[in-house]
């Protein structure tokens, strides 16, 4: 070869060189315009998802490529999943790519963190199976997607590969070359970047969400105000503290404006002007509910940006509190009565040293003697056992044959004798009075006596009191009616509550409120259950159903069967 020959194929070479540069600087200065996109920080999805696709178009126009996909990393399942939005392929064929990242040059290119290209299909084998045929693929980018974690100084400190963009078939039948390779890192990068703002949007919204969903369930009013005195945040239950409908909108007004109850409003304008967590009680809705209220001071970087003030409903503490008052007096006047009545006939009796009263009357003080002592002993029985449930101590049974049908004339006969301007009518069928029963006579017998005597107590202008007994399957049901003044709706879900006594003109005033507590707790402890239905100023009917036994108890037909025969 000439001299000259080899001087012009020097020169062909060295242009051909210089254009292949300009192309690569051109390609780069595409990218670096496109790298200097800035993609906002918290977008909503539709926004990122836009970017994204922004990118792949890029990526193809750049890169002249006709396809081109993202598949993101599952740790879950271990496979590298098709993510939308893709170009040139349809959403559900990129739905279906599902890759394993321990398999193929894909697996291989995320493993690795190494960018690959496949130049043909046809002479890859290994690589021809990746991705289905319908995609249609000749050759192929495949490029690590990673993310990199910098610090303030930006270096970088971390870097996690979350996935690769393959990108296909290069136009005109052409194949990919190294400089495509090349770019295509500058653009993986962006798209890293972009996917990583996309997580850590869905990381905050996530977050976000269960916020607010938490804040929602919680029970307390939260109400979060700003420096300016604007309503951040509100929770449903501060909504319903205030009245606030459901479909208005709080938040941006000024809290004065949202909550005009003049103690809130006072407590939250000292916290903001004084800068200090201030504690405090409301009542609302005409005092009929009471509020533990406390304000938070909110600290963003030392400054003070607002307050937090949250409102604890502590109605039924207070409601509490003031039914144990009205228990000590009730139980000072419980106890203070028949002790009057105890003291007095015995000191009648020991001054009457001339014997002036003849025997008959003096047994007579004896037995009144004996009422009010067995009416204490009860009474002290009761608020006993009232500590021991409130304690979670179980009540002791002492179970044996118990002839109910006789037990509920017993308890008849004896109110009958105090209840005179009433009308007591017993009704059980023969299957009731045939029951073999197990139970604990004694409780069974304060059941019913309380039972009985509410049924006189509440109705005070006499009437009807009807005890019903029948047996049921697997037991016996009990029930006891009166013509009295009947029990407020408001107040029949809390008649078993202890201290809770019926309110409302007529009820008597006797009674320390412990007796259907105790009641419902016998009752239960035999394995039954006890319910009341009342049509106010009409009456009230309690009804209890009892097994044949309690759950601990013998069944009839062993040692309490032969018991019962003997």
């Amino acid at each position: 070869m000439s001299e000259e020959n080899s001087g012009n194929g020097r020169d062909q070479l060295l242009t051909q060189l210089e254009d292949a540069r300009r192309r690569v600087r051109d390609l780069e200065k595409q990218v670096a315009e496109y790298a200097d996109l800035e993609a906002p920080a918290l977008t909503p999805a539709a926004a990122l998802h836009k970017t994204l696709a922004r990118v792949l178009k890029k990526a193809c126009m750049i890169l002249q490529a006709e396809k081109a996909v993202l598949l993101i990393y599952h740790r879950e399942t271990g496979e590298l999943v098709g993510q939308t939005p893709a170009v040139g392929i349809p959403d559900e064929q990129v739905h279906s790519l599902r890759l394993r990242a321990t398999e193929g040059v894909t697996g291989q290119v995320f493993r690795n963190n190494e960018a690959d290209l496949v130049p043909d299909v046809g002479e890859d084998p290994s690589g021809a199976g990746e991705f289905p045929r319908l995609i249609g693929w000749r050759n192929a980018l495949i490029i690590p997607l990673i993310v990199e974690s910098k610090d303030q100084d930006q270096v970088v400190v971390d870097r996690t590969t979350i996935g690769v963009m393959v990108v296909f078939n290069k136009r005109r039948g052409k194949e990919f070359s190294k400089e495509d390779l090349r770019l295509s890192r500058v653009l993986a990068r962006n798209a890293s970047a972009i996917i990583a703002e996309a997580r850590l949007f869905s990381d905050v919204l996530e977050r976000k969400t269960l916020l607010e969903t938490s804040l929602e369930s919680i029970h307390s009013g939260i109400m979060m105000v700003g420096g300016d005195g604007s309503v951040r945040l509100m929770n449903k239950a501060a909504r319903a503290v205030f009245n606030i409908s459901p479909t208005a909108e709080p938040t941006g007004k000024s809290y004065v404006e949202v909550v005009t109850h003049p103690d809130v409003v006072d407590i939250m304008s000292r916290s903001l002007s004084e800068q200090r967590d201030i504690d405090g009680e409301i009542s609302v809705e005409d005092s009929t509910r009471f509020y533990h209220t406390q304000t938070a001071v909110v600290r963003d970087s030392g400054s003070i940006s607002g307050i937090v003030a949250i409102f604890t409903d502590i109605t039924e503490i207070r409601n509490l509190e003031r039914l144990k008052a009205t228990f000590v007096t009730t139980i000072s006047h419980e106890l203070g009565t028949p002790l009057s009545s105890i003291l007095g006939f015995t000191r009648t009796m020991l001054e009457d040293e001339e014997g002036f009263f003849p025997a008959d009357v003096r047994n007579e003080f004896l037995q009144i003697i004996e009422k009010e002592c067995t009416k204490l002993n009860r009474l002290v029985a009761d608020l006993r056992n009232m500590a021991r449930i409130d304690e979670g101590r179980t009540l002791e049974l002492h179970s044996g044959p118990v002839d109910l049908a006789e037990l509920i004339r017993r308890v008849v006969a004896a109110q009958r004798s105090y209840a005179t301007h009433h009308e007591f009518v017993v009704d059980m069928t023969q299957e009731f009075e045939d029951a073999q029963v197990v139970a604990d006579e004694d409780k069974l017998d304060q059941v019913l006596t309380n039972l009985v005597n509410n049924a006189v107590k509440y109705a005070p202008s006499g009437g009807e009191i009807r005890v019903v007994g029948e047996a049921i399957e697997d037991g016996i049901r009990i029930s006891v009616s009166d013509q009295g003044i009947g029990i407020p709706p408001d107040q029949l879900d809390k008649i078993f509550e202890r201290f809770h006594k019926i309110e409302t003109e007529g009820a008597g005033s006797e009674g320390a409120g412990i007796g259907l507590y105790i009641v419902r707790h016998l009752v239960e402890l035999h394995g039954g259950k006890i319910e009341v239905e009342s049509k106010f100023g009409e009456g009230s009917t309690f009804t209890m159903e009892l097994p044949l036994a309690p759950p601990t108890s013998e069944p009839l037909g062993g040692s309490a069967a032969k018991a019962r025969a003997s």
